[in-house]
């Protein structure tokens, strides 16, 4: 998963090749054509993989314009899963009767009606649920046609009571956002394709579609929210049933609620309890998983917003799933009635003195789960209660606090408070809550994708001119469309690629519509001549080797200047040299996007790679460059131009800059590694060792973490940039979380562990990010930014995923999907309280604490992560009494137990 890059040169010469042998390569290859009314494709089989066509064709070929590190990577990552399929170009903006033909099928359908296991179309990108569209064979042309059913197959919300009737005297596909064909058997054969052939499309619809992001607001419910579209009046919010069987049920979308405004949090009104005072007793009901104990059906729902226009509506936004955020949704607070009879204040909220206050509250989640929520004393109001008499001096009050990061208010009650002292214990009560309450401060960049293109078919995303520096000041790529140059902005295009520009001629001149000769290729390299057989050879079947390109490169160098040359008073797209860096990535696609984005790359051509297309893929694979590769430093936002196939970066620091980054931070690196580790070391021993450096060497950054949250967590200032990239705790020594943990990364790397970052968030709703480790085969979770802890030393360092699961929840952006599943956390030797043997089970810890307070000295231990606080006071307590020490100050946090004497 790792690559080292040190290219200038050899992309010198690439990139000359991508623009000689490409247009070689296409001169004489037969492009099957496109109709006005209907997408004629050529028939995928077993012997010719290829599907070509015009700019709408059904597969991308791969050829001799495909670059060295797009050709390599390809190769590298051929047998991996995140390489099953071949992809195709994409289809944007059909219109909603669009018919696919598939051409030379043969007769086998003549005898066998086999054509709906042959191909399949999809709305989920998992390719598990298909709808059913009509395919029929036409003997005499010998085609296969792809056609919507009649009548509305997806979403029909066309009114807003959605009482209007499906028209089944139309053919319609309807309004999902994006639609699949998965081809998977030869049409002449029936034999199965090395690898299913996947064409995305998508349908023309009244107004462009709104991109959705789900979120969790202040208080803790679950907001959409989404960038205003052009035209839109108001917008619609959908759920839908999801089963695990059947899928979204496409028929029959429930109105929850229409808004003029860019976000929606009222899924379901406030219980009938509820006020501004006392807070909810139950909040986001509409997203708990009543169906998950339901193996069966795994009923869920899916939510959209539909933007709307009048008497047009838009497609459906990209679909948010219950399932992916249940576990950051809160439910309800959780009693333990057994013990606390009828009576709300249960045994856990009723303590004699102030100190005694619990620190967590239990919560439960919108998935079922139980987790431990930090009570906010901060903010604590108290009164007295004739709850229990109080001794003379003392009173008996009742304390209010807030649930953090929730709507919920706790009630608590003290028996034997000491009047004169109870502000000054309430505020001893809120430093200890700083402490439980973890480091976090993860920013992501801002995704200016949009879910599809929008509806002109220009195929232009409305975000990409967003996501361009504005100091950019280079002239850069034109597109040769000239309708697409209008709809784009010349200009917003020449911002966007400052490393490059390709004018019509010069295009027209290495397209395949025009022959290059011998001389040609001659004068344009000066070394050697190239003749079409030779470029013939070295593109075999369109694909260039690892071997062919050092061949080739070993017998020439060409300088920049002679690109320049070669590309007419135009520097091409050379990746500077950056020195000894590993990539890290699970596909061609990501490893492609990350190797540039370290050369500070503003503009990348993924025309490369037709799953590109997929922005739910895209999105993806970049969030996995730019996570697994914290020596790209800060990435501001991120744009895609879908007419042209290129991706757009924003960067926060200068190309200068970005490497003097880098090479501060790998030598830095060099440095800590030659220091903290050693060969006879195991891997628990490095990674414990990587861990205690950083704990021990940085200090949280504060002063970044309150800027993030000022900005909501979606940019900083430039002042605290460093403390977002592995440059803040290694050098400055100072850090949020992206900094120990992307630092945490490099000194892995360079100890020879597989490591990766993790992002996600912390207590539900913190953007927050940690790292996943393998020792011996088995995957760990270690958060050395909350390591950093003098009264929890050390208490996430290597928590198998039962426990971490409730404090640190994970998303789905730091790695593609398919490398997710193999790294589970569910081993629990190797962690740091049992490695120390400073682990003991509940019934042997009282004897233990017995020994270790009569030391008198203050020491951390561990016992079960889910022994209750009562229960550790409990044991504490006796211990205190057979040990005849009076009293003692405790910190307790998932089983970890520090204790300090006076």
């Amino acid at each position: 998963m790792k690559r080292k890059k040190n290219m200038k040169k050899a992309v010198s010469m690439l990139m000359l090749l991508v623009f000689l042998t490409g247009s070689i390569a296409g001169c004489g290859k037969e492009k099957a054509t496109v109709s006005e009314t209907e997408e004629t494709v050529e028939t995928v089989g077993t012997e010719e993989s290829d599907v070509s066509g015009s700019s709408s064709s059904m597969v991308a070929t791969t050829n001799a314009a495909d670059n060295e590190l797009s050709g390599s990577l390809k190769q590298k990552y051929a047998g991996s899963e995140s390489n099953k399929y071949q992809w195709a170009n994409p289809i944007y903006n059909v219109e909603r009767d669009h018919e696919f033909v598939y051409e030379q099928v043969g007769t086998r359908y003549l005898e066998d009606d086999t054509m709906y296991d042959d191909v399949k179309v999809y709305i989920d990108n998992d390719f598990v649920h298909p709808i059913m569209p009509d395919i029929e064979y036409d003997a005499d042309k010998e085609t296969l046609t792809i056609k919507p059913v009649e009548g509305v197959t997806a979403l029909n919300f066309i009114s807003e009571d959605d009482s209007d009737e499906v028209d089944y005297e139309t053919r319609d596909w309807g309004n999902a956002p994006k639609y699949w064909i998965v081809q998977y058997n030869d049409f002449a054969t029936g034999e199965a394709l090395p690898k299913p052939v996947v064409t995305l499309f998508t349908v023309k619809a009244g107004i462009d579609a709104p991109t959705v992001t789900f979120d969790v607001d202040e208080k803790g419910y679950a907001r959409l929210s989404w960038k205003a579209v052009p035209g839109a009046e108001s917008y619609r919010i959908y759920e839908m049933d999801d089963s695990k069987e059947y899928g979204i049920s496409l028929e029959s979308p429930y109105l929850v609620g229409e808004t003029t405004e860019t976000s929606f949090t009222e899924f379901k009104e406030k219980d009938e309890f509820y006020n501004e005072e006392e807070g909810a007793t139950t909040q986001n009901l509409e997203f708990y998983d009543y169906g998950i104990k339901d193996e069966e059906s795994g009923l869920s729902m899916v939510y959209c917003v539909v933007a709307v226009s009048g008497e047009k509506t838009s497609n459906v936004s990209n679909l948010i799933y219950q399932k992916d955020v249940r576990d950051r949704l809160v439910t309800s607070m959780v009693y333990d009635y057994e013990e606390a009879g009828e009576d709300e204040a249960d045994y856990e909220r009723v303590k004699e003195k102030v100190a005694d206050l619990p620190a967590y509250q239990l919560v439960e989640m919108a998935d079922t789960s139980i987790a431990p929520m930090a009570i906010d004393y901060a903010n604590a109001t108290w009164k007295e209660n004739e709850l229990g008499m109080a001794d003379e001096g003392n009173l008996s009050i009742e304390i209010h606090a807030w649930i953090q990061g929730t709507d919920f208010k706790i009630v608590m009650y003290v028996t034997q408070a000491t009047a004169s002292t109870i502000d000054s214990d309430l505020a001893a009560l809120a430093e200890r809550q700083k402490s439980l309450t973890g480091k976090s401060a993860d920013v992501k960049p801002q995704n200016d994708i949009d879910y599809v293109p929008s509806n002109d078919n220009s195929g232009d995303s409305k975000g990409q001119s967003d996501a361009k520096t504005e100091t950019e000041t280079e002239e850069t790529t034109e597109v040769s469309d000239a309708e697409e140059a209008d709809e784009t902005g010349d200009e917003e295009l020449a911002e966007g690629n400052d490393k490059e520009e390709i004018s019509d001629e010069e295009l027209a001149e290495t397209n395949d519509e025009e022959e290059i000769s011998d001389e040609e290729l001659a004068e344009t390299n000066d070394e050697e001549e190239i003749s079409d057989e030779e470029l013939a050879e070295t593109n075999d079947e369109e694909e260039i080797s690892d071997e062919e390109l050092a061949e080739t490169n070993d017998e020439e160098e060409i300088s920049d200047e002679e690109l320049a040359e070669t590309n007419d008073e135009e520097e091409t797209g050379d990746i500077e040299e950056t020195g000894d860096i590993e990539v890290t990535a699970t596909s061609a696609l990501s490893e492609y996007i990350a190797t540039y984005m370290l050369c500070h790359e503003e503009a990348i051509d993924l025309s490369m790679f037709p799953e590109a297309g997929d922005s739910d893929y895209l999105v993806n694979a970049v969030m996995e460059a730019y996570s697994q590769n914290p020596l790209i430093g800060s990435l501001n936002r991120y744009g895609y131009d879908y007419s042209t196939s290129t991706l757009y970066l924003e960067y926060e620091y200068s190309e200068e800059e970005q490497k003097e980054m880098q090479e501060a931070v790998l030598a830095e690196a060099d440095k800590v590694v030659s220091e903290i580790i050693t060969d006879d070391m195991s891997d628990v021993e490095k990674e414990f060792a990587i861990n205690n450096y950083l704990c021990s060497s940085a200090e949280y950054d504060y002063g970044a973490l309150e800027n993030a949250e000022a900005n909501n967590f979606e940019t900083v200032d430039h002042e605290y940039a460093h403390s977002f990239t592995p440059y803040g705790v290694l050098l400055n020594k100072v850090g949020v979380c992206a900094s120990y943990s992307g630092a945490f990364k490099v000194l892995a790397d360079k100890a020879d562990l597989e490591c990766y970052v993790v992002t996600g968030y912390l207590n539900g709703n913190l953007p927050h990010a940690w790292n996943r480790v393998s020792l011996d085969g088995q995957w760990v979770t270690v958060d050395s930014t909350n390591n950093d802890n003098e009264k929890y030393v050390n208490a996430l360092l290597n928590i198998p995923d039962y426990m971490s699961s409730g404090l640190l929840v994970e998303d789905d952006t730091y790695l593609l999907s398919d490398a997710l599943a193999s790294m589970t956390a569910d081993k629990e030797e190797s962690e740091f309280y049992r490695v120390e043997n400073k682990y003991y089970n509940p019934d042997e810890l009282q004897a233990e604490l017995e020994i270790l307070l009569e030391k008198g000295e203050t020491f951390t231990i561990r016992t079960d992560y889910t022994i209750t606080e009562d229960e550790m006071r409990e044991i504490l307590q006796t211990a205190l009494t057979n040990a005849q020490v009076p009293e003692v100050k405790v910190y307790m946090f998932l089983g970890v137990l520090t204790v300090e004497m006076p």
